[in-house]
């Protein structure tokens, strides 16, 4: 290429802000950049400028992966675009993956894209998440099969997780965790987290539910952690319980969150540090936001926030394990029934006919039966904490549940009936959004396992809370507000990273 030519592209570029030693970079990175001819590298400007990337960030875009100015706009670029777009529900999803992963155009369609897809719907990612994973976590396109992913894959099967769809599961919730080495991240947290007592099915519900967990570093945070909890006075076996009830203590911010938490609990409730043992989920809620402002509410009340004895005698949960049982809604009734309550609202669940045009011929439900009863407990105990209420009885069936049966009963008693009402509709809520159970939909002509769409919205942290405002009919309620977002844990005013 002559001088001129060359010429060209540099004057494009130093049109366009760069530097001398941004272009000298630029051309390191992409040794075709030489025969980029300026009219070519306008076209393709103008064009990433009509997909939404701005001008501040088309600079980035291109700063990182010079490459694509040299791509054809028509032969290679507007096809790649219109493929991603096919991924995605929204157009800004496109070019946020661009953004944050500009190689993700270089690549090829039939060679990376595809194979890369019809893998990760083998691992059991549902056909309707496959291109949000991709788009989320665009650096997955620039991962080799083999021996990458692979490689990943085996490691979660070393764990257990080898039923069908749990490693897709794992990746809908975390897209990132398979950019972890296996020997240098993965393996050691799940060793270290052994270490503690956290094995078979809990560590299996920990790496399931929240694989952020695993992600982290041992001696900068899990560790560190660790010993905070020791020197708080929990004991190994607490603190594995702890870890197995809200795995996200290993993780989130000591000086930030649990320190404030404990000295919270110990010194203004006055209540012990071994009672969260049973209630792990003291530690998911913020503490300005609802721990502290709930004391104050509950105190004027004389009701107490962490389940007492009496309380937890007034609880029913189960999830009933045999096939062959169904719910009989009479003994959870019967259960909450009280003299002195005046109310008593209930909920059931059934299996209906058909979806989406579709014609049903039943559920299968699949659970992490210790993890679902914790967190179970743990909506519960919240409801107490925002109604007045005598008893609450909830339970889920697993396994087949034909049309028109029951799958989960609700019943709640309370003196007044919009309490029980109220709450009602919370506790059902909660369950949709926030209990480890899954479900295949089994039609006439096929199935497909179904990742509960408030589930997923609760643990990516997307949209609005699910009553808004934070209410429920119009009360306030807990919501796990400061829940990780995003695949990563937040702190109330400090992040892990």
């Amino acid at each position: 290429m002559s001088m001129g030519e060359k010429g060209g592209i540099i004057s494009f570029l130093t049109e366009k802000g760069f530097n001398d030693q941004s272009i000298h970079d630029m051309f390191k990175k992409c040794k075709r950049l030489d025969r980029v001819e300026r009219e070519g590298a306008y076209e393709v400007w103008n064009y990433l400028k009509t997909i939404g990337i701005n001008e501040r960030k088309l600079s980035s875009v291109v700063s990182k992966c010079p490459k694509i100015l040299s791509l054809g706009l028509n032969e290679k670029l507007v096809p790649t675009v219109q493929c991603l777009a096919t991924l995605g529900t929204k157009p800004s999803e496109v070019t946020s993956a661009i953004i944050k992963f500009p190689p993700i155009l270089s690549h090829s369609i039939e060679e990376k894209l595809c194979p890369l897809l019809a893998f990760f719907q083998a691992l059991g990612i549902p056909e309707n998440q496959l291109g949000r994973v991709l788009l989320i976590n665009p650096r997955l396109i620039s991962y080799s099969i083999e021996p990458k992913l692979t490689h990943i894959v085996d490691f979660f099967t070393s764990l257990g997780l080898n039923e069908d769809g749990m490693i897709g599961k794992i990746m809908v919730k975390n897209p990132f965790i398979v950019g972890y080495s296996v020997e240098k991240r993965l393996k050691p947290t799940s060793e270290f987290l052994k270490s503690i007592g956290v094995k078979g099915s809990d560590l299996q519900q920990v790496v399931l539910n929240f694989p952020e967990v695993l992600c982290r570093d041992v001696e900068k945070i899990l560790r560190p952690n660790l010993a905070f909890l020791e020197r708080c006075g929990f004991r190994n076996g607490q603190i594995a319980a702890l870890v197995a009830g809200y795995p996200p203590i290993l993780i989130k911010s000591i000086k930030n969150s649990l320190e404030p938490r404990i000295k919270f609990l110990v010194e203004v409730m006055g209540r012990s540090i071994d009672e969260t043992v049973d209630y792990p989920d003291f530690f998911r809620h913020g503490l300005k936001k609802r721990v502290e402002f709930r004391q104050r509410l509950l105190k004027e009340k004389n009701i107490s926030c962490i389940p007492n004895s009496e309380e937890q005698e007034k609880t029913l949960v189960e999830i009933i394990e045999d096939v062959t049982a169904i719910i009989d809604p009479n003994k959870y009734t019967n259960f909450v029934a009280s003299p002195k309550s005046g109310a008593i609202a209930t909920f059931a669940g059934t299996t209906r006919d058909t979806f989406e045009g579709k014609r049903v011929v039943e559920l299968r439900y699949e659970a992490y039966v210790s993890m679902a009863i914790r967190r179970l407990r743990s909506i519960c105990s919240s409801a107490r904490s925002s109604w007045s209420l005598d008893s609450i009885a909830v339970a889920h069936r697993l396994g087949t549940v034909p049309v028109g049966e029951t799958s989960v009963f609700v019943a709640i008693s309370a003196v007044h009936r919009a309490d029980a009402m109220e709450a009602c509709r919370y506790v059902i809520d909660e369950i949709k959004a926030s209990v480890p159970i899954w479900k295949k939909e089994v039609y006439a002509n096929g199935e497909v396992w179904k990742e509960n769409s408030e589930f997923l919205e609760r643990r990516l942290g997307l949209g609005l809370e699910k009553h808004e405002h934070g209410y429920c009919c119009g009360r306030k309620v807990k919501v796990d507000d400061d829940e990780e977002k995003k695949f990563k844990v937040d702190d109330d005013e400090e992040k892990h990273e």
